[in-house]
């Protein structure tokens, strides 16, 4: 099934914590960025700290979206 892309804003809010699991909110961002919006706006809040590995893996799923967001 096709879905088509959004026109209104896309917001994600991310948690950083210490010692804490991530794919929870990486599946989140795959999820909002299949829905393929024009625009998405990331709240990154927190005082944890963010491993190399979780970086990269955010880093690979954003740089996978749709070129018209």
């Amino acid at each position: 099934m096709k879905t088509g892309s959004t026109k209104r804003l896309r917001r994600l809010l991310l948690k950083i914590a210490y010692f804490s699991c991530y794919t929870d909110q990486i599946g989140q961002l795959e999820k909002a960025l299949a829905r393929k919006p024009e625009k998405l706006q990331l709240d990154i809040i927190g005082s944890g700290e963010l491993l190399f590995d979780m970086v990269f893996l955010f880093r690979l799923v954003l740089m996978n979206r749709s070129s018209k967001t």
